[in-house]
């Protein structure tokens, strides 16, 4: 059980590092839409 939560706190600042990657990206995509 231990194992698990510890496998769990590892994962989980990795995935919210991505999605905020993502938002950066989408962010980035409608600048460059807008300003063409």
């Amino acid at each position: 059980m231990k194992l698990l939560f510890r496998y769990a706190m590892l994962i989980v600042p990795d995935r919210e590092k991505k999605i905020n990657q993502a938002k950066g990206d989408v962010k980035n995509m409608i600048a460059k839409a807008v300003s063409e």
